[in-house]
This record gives C-alpha cells, structure tokens and sequence, in this order.
C-alpha cells in the first residue's frame, strides 16, 4: 500500500496540505511523512531565502510504500519517493532552486536523514520558471 501527503509551502515557515487535510486528520503512518515534509519544506525555504530566490510555487511530495496492503500497526514503509515542483522566476533563479534542493535534500534536512535509517529514498526535482 502506498501513503502519501503533500504540502505546499506559503511563507518561509507555513504550508497548506494541497488534499486541504489537516495534520489532525491524519494516519500515524501520514504524519511521519508529513513530518519529514514539514522539514523538508522549512530547511529549502531557508536554504532558497540565503540564495536570495523566491519561489511563486514550492510543493513538495512524499510518498511511502508499505509492506502491507492496508495501514496496521505493523505496517512499516519499505521505500520512499520524494517529489519537488518548484517555480522560478527566470533560469538564474532556477539554477539557484537547484542547488537548494540538492542541500537540502542531500546535506541538511535531518528528516530525510531519519527516513534514510528507514528504507531508500529517491527523488524527482521539477523545477520550472515562470519567464516569458
């Protein structure tokens, strides 16, 4: 069974969950991927705003697969897939979306340092501009 949430980020420390759930009306399975989103979304707007970029769209993906075909107690994940769609002004910013992302994903988010004890993760970066 797959779980999933994602989030898009509104300010540098505020997000909205784009299903318009809210972290209350989540399974204990969901919250651990909405933890590790929340993480991940505040270290990248962080790591954008030092890069001087700001992004018109930061939404982020996590989803985990389990090794049951329903949510148990004894359900545990057995991979991960992580999802960033980031929009940009022009291709300088872009460039400087990237790099955040990579230290972010690669170097400073703890959350997806935990993830990683658990099961791999890969990821997919779609970054976009919003340049005529």
């Amino acid at each position: 069974m797959i779980q999933q949430v994602t989030l898009r980020m509104t300010a540098p420390k505020s997000y909205v969950f784009t299903d318009g759930r809210t972290l209350d009306q989540l399974n204990p399975k969901e919250l651990l991927l909405a933890s590790t989103l929340i993480c991940t979304g505040i270290t990248a707007m962080a790591i954008l705003e030092k890069k001087r970029v700001t992004p018109s769209l930061l939404e982020i993906s996590l989803s985990g697969t389990l090794d049951t075909d329903t949510v148990q107690t004894i359900s545990v994940f057995t991979s991960f897939q992580m999802t960033y769609r980031v929009a940009c002004k022009d291709a300088t910013e872009q460039a400087r979306a990237s790099q955040a992302i990579d230290l972010t994903h690669e170097k400073h988010c703890g959350g997806i340092r935990m993830l990683e004890k658990v099961a791999p993760i890969t990821r997919e970066v779609e970054i976009t501009t919003t340049e005529q």
